[in-house]
């Protein structure tokens, strides 16, 4: 009987215990919940192939508490003239077409604040062509892998609008396309974006 009792007794302290840790127990997103969403144009003034590139686009998503951000966006090379450069092994001249997009993760510090920093990471995939400039030469395309950080400085112009300049890094793999490589289509981007949403 005393050991059923002090079995018992254990069991009862498990549970007392047990039930105070998980009311002590903190999580990242507690309480009501607050959700918002945006979308933004966005201009990314770069270096492709060794040659200033304007890339433009977009990126929209789903904001909770103001802080996580889990969205999407894409970019294309919007300056093509300035890529009529690069030539096939048969020596046909042509221009260089690049684009990208995919899943876009972040994290905005102290949302409310006038002027704040956000973190961003961008994971998907992109492509490049080769355009020949005459009746000479045939197309030729390649797809890449991508990721790019970012970092941004934001001000809070107005309930519903947010402008943002940054800086972020586009990180390719799996570039081959008429001697352009990896290093070729990676690189530094300063990065300009108009907010427009529910924040």
């Amino acid at each position: 009987m005393t050991t059923r009792r002090s079995i018992g007794c254990l069991l009862m302290a498990g549970a007392f215990l047990g039930s105070g840790a998980l009311s002590a127990q903190e999580t990242l997103m507690e309480g009501d919940l607050r959700h918002g969403g945006f979308g933004a144009p966005v201009v990314k003034f770069t270096e492709i192939d060794s040659r200033f590139g304007v890339l433009v686009g977009g990126r929209g998503g789903w904001i909770i508490n103001g802080s996580v951000v889990i969205g999407g966006g894409g970019y294309g090379l919007a300056n093509v003239a300035n890529f009529e450069h690069l030539m096939n092994g048969a020596g046909d001249p042509g221009g260089l077409e690049m684009g990208y997009g995919g899943l876009e993760l972040g994290y905005v510090h102290r949302p409310d604040e006038l002027v704040h920093v956000s973190l961003g990471l961008l994971i998907g995939a992109g492509g490049v062509a080769w355009n020949p400039d005459g009746p000479s030469g045939t197309r030729a395309d390649d797809s890449f892998f991508v990721a790019e950080p970012e970092l941004d400085v934001v001000l809070n112009a107005t309930r519903f609008f947010r402008a943002a300049l940054g800086v972020s890094y586009r990180l390719t793999r799996g570039v081959e396309l008429l001697g352009l490589r990896n290093a070729d289509l990676s690189g530094f981007a300063a990065v300009v974006s108009l907010n427009f949403g529910s924040f």
